[in-house]
Parts: structure tokens; C-alpha cells; sequence
């Protein structure tokens, strides 16, 4: 760098222009960065741009290597630790005086422990219900509690068993049309792994022939009478009349539904 009067970083939205400094018999040349995600810069020399592009990484506040933290490079703060991390190598941490941010019983946990290094177990609280009765256009929300400590990487997965009953759009669970669904929500840590028995009344459905949204004695009677030729059911009432989709209605489906109005089985037996 004899010789050399200025240096200059210029990329389209600012330009950096460095300082010179003596070192061990050298001119370094420096400047502070304020960095939210790399940056790439022309170098211009003495004014004259020398066709070089210099590009200024952003340093992750842990350097991991093959799953194991190898080092932290800051001093305080806030810090997460994946759930791939298996291990921490010795004084990776030392001088840290911030918190770090870790699953149960992890490794990094462990190193916390051992190391006198304040720490904070992720956890989620949802209240998910196990049954719900809903009507066409009712809705519900999943979402974690304001209590909650979220992972940098958490995610819910909620899924319907038939979208025609239950749709599911995000956080979001609808009521569609008369039936049953079942709903999955689970965390991608594997912390969360729940199912939402759902009923949506309204309507003839399983074993609920007559759709007053109870299954009782009269849905049972109700079959007896088809079974018999009495009384013929056409359409959604035939459907939710074979309770054990055997294709046929008959007294084992009035059974059924008389077993299910006295808490002998469940319905969610059959869908």
C-alpha cells in the first residue's frame, strides 16, 4: 500500500472510505461496517476504480461445525442453540455473559449447566382441545400462548382428515359442511403431536340420522323403520344410517346407535 492516499468501498446504496493504520511495519486499511446481511463493494484506490469486487461477510453469532459449536462470537445477548446441535466444544463460550436459548435437556442445556451460563428452556403452550362441536362457517384458531418461548425455526403443522368437513388455511381451522374430521397439529420440534376430534353439526351424518346432532334412541328407531320398510330413508339419511359402512342398514347399525347414545362405544369408532 505505498503510496497509496485513499481507499474507498462504493456499492449502490453508500460508500465506505477506510483508514489507514500502522502495523507491524504495514499500512492496514480499515473501516467499521454496519451489517444486516453480507455486502459486496467496488474498491476504488486513490479514486480510480480497480474493477475488484470486494465482498464483506456477515459472521453468524456461532461458528458450528459438523453439529457442534465450535464458537461464539459475541459476548452478550441472546443466544439460540438448534436442535442439531450435539455437542459444544470446551470454552466455546468463554466471556459470554448473555443467555442461551435451548431445548430441554439438550446439549447446549448441558454445557449451560456445566458452565455457570444462564440459560432458557424453549417451550410452547397451546390449548388444544381434544373434541370440538362446530356448525358450518364456525371458526378456530391454533396459536401458541403469549407465555410462550419460541424456537428462531418453530413451526405448526395442522392437518384435516377430510377437507370437505374441516379446511384448514394456516393457523385457521373451518367448519365446511356437516360431518367428522379429524385434525393433526404438530410442531416441527416434535414437542406438539395432538389430534382435535371435530363434529359439525347441521345435518344428517354418521349414526345422527335425523341431524338434531344428537345419536339416540330416535336415530335407532329411525334405522329399525328403513330396515323394516316402514319408513325409507333417501340421500344423506341413508349414508348416516349405515353407521358401520357395511353398505347395508339394518339392526346392526340400530344397535350401534343405541350402544353409542348409552357411552358403550363412540362414534369416532366408525369415521
Amino acid at each position: 500500500s505505498v503510496g497509496i492516499g485513499s481507499v474507498r468501498l462504493v456499492s449502490d446504496t453508500e460508500t465506505l472510505t477506510l483508514t489507514a493504520a500502522e502495523k507491524n511495519g504495514y499500512k492496514i486499511w480499515k473501516c467499521n461496517v454496519k451489517m444486516d446481511g453480507s455486502k459486496s463493494y467496488r474498491l476504488l484506490v486513490d479514486s480510480a476504480d480497480t474493477g475488484r469486487i470486494i465482498k464483506i461477510e456477515k459472521l453468524d453469532k456461532l461458528l458450528i461445525v459438523d453439529n457442534i459449536v465450535r464458537e461464539c462470537r459475541v459476548a452478550d445477548g441472546r443466544i439460540d442453540i438448534p436442535q442439531s446441535i450435539s455437542a459444544i466444544s470446551d470454552g466455546a463460550f468463554d466471556g459470554f455473559v448473555g443467555t442461551i436459548y435451548c431445548y430441554k435437556d439438550s446439549a447446549a442445556q448441558k454445557y449451560a449447566e456445566k458452565n455457570g451460563i444462564s440459560f432458557v428452556n424453549y417451550r410452547c403452550s397451546i390449548d388444544i382441545p381434544t373434541e370440538l362441536e362446530m356448525k358450518a362457517g364456525d371458526n378456530f384458531v391454533i396459536k401458541p400462548k403469549a407465555d410462550s418461548v419460541l424456537a428462531p425455526d418453530f413451526s405448526i403443522d395442522i392437518g384435516s382428515s377430510d377437507s370437505s368437513v374441516i379446511s384448514v388455511t394456516g393457523d385457521r381451522i373451518t367448519a365446511a359442511a356437516p360431518g367428522y374430521a379429524r385434525v393433526t397439529v404438530k410442531s416441527n420440534d416434535g414437542l406438539i403431536d395432538s389430534e382435535i376430534r371435530i363434529f359439525v353439526g347441521g345435518g344428517s351424518t354418521k349414526g345422527d340420522v335425523n341431524g338434531d346432532g344428537r345419536i339416540n334412541s330416535l336415530d335407532a328407531l329411525i334405522i329399525l323403520q328403513h330396515s323394516v320398510g316402514t319408513s325409507l330413508l333417501d340421500g344423506a339419511e341413508k349414508t348416516a344410517a349405515d353407521i358401520n359402512g357395511d353398505g347395508q342398514i339394518n339392526s346392526v347399525d340400530a344397535l350401534i346407535a343405541l350402544r353409542i347414545s348409552t357411552m358403550e362405544i363412540s362414534i369416532w369408532d366408525y369415521v
